[in-house]
């Protein structure tokens, strides 16, 4: 119950649940691989293989790089582009995409294939970040990108 100038005035009773995430994100594992020196050629097809150890609700974030043509990347299944951008000097470039995924528990040690429309060289690294807390991917991040 509360007064002012015009008189008292009652309200019902409300509840404030407040929620507070202790600690920082921290990045446990970056694994950097490179898809295609292993086959030394150009190829559609690159298998980018996760950390060894993943755990449920971590966040995966995969940084992949395509050379020559630089031509568009499909991402596998469950994963969700966050920016992609092409450098593009004298007619061949190099296209920058960034990946993530909320990790079920079971990616550990698997491979996904990032595909690019052309036969291309390419290098990925794998980022595995814990305690993210899942408020950080609200918002559209293609927003800001310029595919």
């Amino acid at each position: 119950m509360f007064s002012n100038s015009q008189g008292t005035a009652t309200s019902n009773a409300a509840t404030l649940t407040v929620t507070v995430y202790v600690g920082a994100p921290v990045v446990l594992s970056m694994t950097p691989t490179t898809p295609n020196i292993i086959n030394d050629s150009e190829t559609t097809s690159h298998n980018v293989t996760m950390p060894a150890a993943i755990d449920s609700g971590d966040l995966l974030i995969v940084l992949f790089s395509n050379f020559i043509y630089g031509s568009p990347v499909t991402q596998p299944a469950g994963w969700s582009l966050m920016a992609s951008d092409k450098y593009n000097p004298e007619g061949n470039g190099v296209r920058l995409s960034a990946y993530y995924k909320v990790a079920d528990g079971s990616e550990g040690g698997q491979t996904f294939d990032f595909q690019t429309l052309a036969g291309e060289y390419a290098a990925a690294q794998v980022y595995r970040i814990t305690n993210w807390n899942g408020h950080h991917l609200s918002g559209d991040f293609r927003s800001r990108n310029r595919i």
